[in-house]
This record gives structure tokens, sequence and C-alpha cells, in this order.
């Protein structure tokens, strides 16, 4: 069984390696790299980063598992 802790790591992990977050439209705007019309799933990975005590992929940051595919 998935614990909720890994569960939310992989979906981090997943965002992370699809780019992370990028500016959207609208000024102070973050999207998903990977589909910039779903402005849920990144207030989704913020609060999963939150949660997990990790720095999200968010635009002019280098991040060192950007690429990494999840586990």
């Amino acid at each position: 069984m998935t614990t909720p802790e890994a569960a939310l790591r992989l979906f981090v992990q997943t965002i992370n390696a699809t780019g992370g977050l990028t500016h959207g439209e609208n000024p102070g705007e973050l999207v998903p790299v990977a589909d910039e019309d779903w402005l849920d799933l990144a207030e989704a990975y913020l609060a999963a980063c939150e949660a997990l005590g990790v720095e999200p992929v968010t635009p002019g940051e280098e991040h060192p598992h950007a690429q990494e595919e999840p586990e």
C-alpha cells in the first residue's frame, strides 16, 4: 500500500520531471510546464511541496532533480 507521503513525493517528482512550473498568462500566475492550462495542478503541486518541506521547481531556478524520472 502506498503511503500518503510516498504518493505526494511521486506527484512532486512527476511535475519536476516535466520542468516544474512556469509563468502563466496573468501576472504572478504559475502553471505547470507540461500543461499550462491546468492551473489547479500547479496549486496542488505547490501544496504538496509545502507538505513535504521541499522547494518547488519554479521559473528562473535551476533545480538538480528537474529532469529526473519519477521512481
